[in-house]
Order: C-alpha cells, then sequence, then structure tokens
C-alpha cells in the first residue's frame, strides 16, 4: 500500500472512530430516559468495546495470561464501581 492510500485509510478509520463515539453521546441519553443507570451505561459501553477489540486483534491485548487477565477486569469492574459511587454521593 503507497503512502496516499495508507493516509486515506488512517483518516477513515479516524472517521469512523468519531462518529462512532459521537453516536454514544446520544445514546446514552436514550438509554438513560429508557431507564438504564449510568453505571449499566458505562459497563455497557465498555463492554462492547472490549468485545470489539478482542475481534479485531486475536492476538494477546495486554495481558500475559488468563490469571492477568482476570486481574485486569476486576481492576475495571472496582473502577467502574467506584466510579458509579462516587456520582451517587455527590
Amino acid at each position: 500500500m503507497n503512502t496516499q492510500n495508507s493516509n486515506i485509510f488512517y483518516h477513515l478509520i479516524a472517521f469512523l472512530t468519531v462518529a462512532i463515539w459521537g453516536t454514544t453521546f446520544v445514546s446514552t441519553k436514550v438509554l438513560m430516559l429508557n431507564g438504564l443507570s449510568p453505571a449499566q451505561i458505562f459497563t455497557l459501553r465498555f463492554s462492547i468495546a472490549y468485545v470489539l477489540m478482542l475481534a479485531f486483534n486475536h492476538r494477546r491485548l495486554f495481558a500475559d495470561s488468563w490469571q492477568d487477565e482476570l486481574r485486569w477486569r476486576c481492576w475495571a469492574l472496582r473502577a467502574v464501581r467506584s466510579i458509579s459511587v462516587a456520582r451517587t454521593r455527590r
């Protein structure tokens, strides 16, 4: 792939990322109006992102083993709970 095609490809990927990210703000509002809590929406968004990352990247992402992967997931869940608790105490 030459440089011109490579630049176009990366610009399209960037545009797609911004478009998806922008639609999540609208969908968050709709989901909140339909009864989901911010913590549920946050968890759902990150779960979808994680599954998509695994679908596009079959190799190991960051963890060296399944134990490390489980440890990362536990820390992520703890962070989500901490954020939701902090928001409810305002």
